[in-house]
């Protein structure tokens, strides 16, 4: 792979992600928080970069989307046996991983000396100022 550099102002690269088709975006987003990830991994522990990663684990973008029309039906009371099914499994796969994301959550306060408050606080903070996860 031939390896290029440019010159791109922030103002001209965010002219052209507008430009991303959805996928094309989500794909790109992806990459640049991997890219932040490993610049922050960088500077924390072993510990709290494994945490900061249980963490961020969660649903697929599909998967929010199916739990959401589930949820839709279900309110609706048109969602069939199987969907329930469906709807029955993601939601206990998210409360499995929201379980799993509270135990990294409090373990990360206890490693910073903060509490959870103050661990998500930070996070939140963060994903609003670079609108991204923590």
């Amino acid at each position: 792979m031939t390896t290029i550099s440019i010159n791109l102002s922030i103002t001209d690269l965010l002219k052209g992600v507008e430009q991303l088709e959805p996928n094309d975006l989500e794909a790109f987003v992806k990459s640049v928080l991997q890219i932040r990830a490993k610049r922050l991994a960088d500077s924390l522990s072993e510990e709290e970069t494994t945490l900061l990663e249980q963490i961020n684990v969660g649903l697929s973008k599909e998967e929010r989307e199916l739990l959401q029309a589930f949820a839709q039906k279900s309110e609706a009371g048109i969602l069939t046996l199987s969907e329930n099914e469906a709807y029955l499994e993601l939601s206990e796969k998210l409360e499995y991983l929201n379980g799993k994301r509270l135990i990294a959550l409090g373990k990360l306060a206890q490693l910073r000396g903060v509490s959870v408050e103050g661990v998500t606080k930070a996070k939140d903070n963060l994903s609003r100022n670079i609108g991204a996860k923590f």
